[in-house]
């Protein structure tokens, strides 16, 4: 009867699986990227996941973007777009003879309250409104740096699906044409040129489907940055950098005071490290110019540690700005991986 017991007990304690520890999940191995078109010419929208370019667009195929999630208008910083509200509702009002003395970039961190266009559907007394003031617009310049043009702009009526506004080239005032915008549901924002009025124009993938953007972009540079002064004073000034998706991902750059190695590097060294939702948290000074020969030289020691849009961690840092070919700048390379 012992036998019997005994052999029972050791056949329940097989059934039981024993305690080991388990094993942390592989994240994958260290991944080169590839910008295939150049920063200078095209803007590319990138996925961390799949490690790839979701889509491109030539970079001066809009002028402005209308938010589909709020009432907020950004400017296209790759001409650069520029603008400023005249103080009035009057659109007859504005003519090439009476143009604002100053125009005005986008904040380059993001802070839609902060763009040019700012929170036009309020008031001075915090009131909501329909029609906002009158905004002038520099469309900037073409692929061939010529001027594409002023024009005027004013929304005349919105709701939370559209924005109808209507326009005209101050050099054209006969020519006043009005027009509708439908918000898309998961897109950031629909675009608009002024130029192909009537085009649908997609610019982004789906908002989840992308992480950063590669573009060419108007930042407020020093001017010692620049060669152009030892002030610190800064200017907008036309960079290339990349930029988060916003409100979807965040980063943070790794400060790395240890001197830990880029492939070194795991989820434990960045563990409290505060993320950002600041666009330009990457930025464009990544790499450095030399007016020693006019090259940019990338710094592998710049990295940053990046939140995608289903909240994995990536370290990510550049690697050349060249094209491998034919030394072509723009063509930006980089490494990545998740941890």
């Amino acid at each position: 009867m012992k036998a019997i017991y005994v052999l029972i007990v050791l056949a329940l304690s097989s059934c039981i699986p024993e305690e080991s520890p388990v094993s942390p999940k592989d994240r994958g191995d260290l991944q080169s990227g590839y910008m295939e078109e150049s920063i200078y010419d095209y803007q590319g929208f990138f996925d961390l996941s799949s490690n790839k370019f979701v889509s491109y667009n030539l970079k001066g195929s809009w002028d402005l973007a209308f938010d589909c999630n709020n009432n907020f208008i950004i400017m296209n910083g790759a001409r650069p777009v520029k603008s400023a509200y005249v103080n009035t509702y009057d659109f007859e009002f504005l003519t090439d003879k009476n143009e604002p003395d100053s125009l005005y970039i986008d904040e380059p961190n993001g802070d839609l309250s902060k763009s040019a266009f700012g929170q036009w559907w309020i008031d001075q007394s915090g009131n909501e409104i329909k029609k906002s003031k009158v905004f002038y617009i520099d469309r900037g310049r073409d692929e061939r740096r010529r001027p594409l043009g002023i024009y005027k702009f004013q929304i005349i009526d919105w709701d939370e699906n559209s924005f109808t506004f209507k326009y005209s080239n101050v050099k054209k005032l006969d020519d006043v044409f009005t027009k509708t915008i439908q918000k898309v549901d998961n897109y950031n924002f629909v675009y608009f040129n002024f130029s192909t009025p009537d085009d649908e124009i997609i610019v982004e993938p789906f908002n989840n489907e992308w992480d950063l953007l590669f573009t060419e972009n108007t930042e407020y540079v020093p001017l010692n940055a620049i060669g152009q002064s030892e002030e610190e004073d800064a200017i907008p000034y036309q960079v290339r950098g990349v930029y988060l998706n916003p409100n979807m991902v965040e980063a943070v750059e790794f400060k790395n005071p240890d001197k830990i190695d880029f492939n070194a590097l795991n989820r434990d060294d960045v563990s409290d490290l505060e993320f950002s939702k600041n666009l330009n948290v990457i930025g464009y000074d990544w790499k450095n110019f030399s007016l020693q020969g006019e090259v940019y030289a990338v710094d592998p020691n710049r990295i940053y540690i990046i939140k995608d849009t289903d909240g994995f961690i990536f370290k990510f840092r550049f690697i050349s700005f060249f094209n491998a070919k034919d030394g072509a700048r723009g063509f930006t390379s980089f490494e990545l991986q998740q941890l």
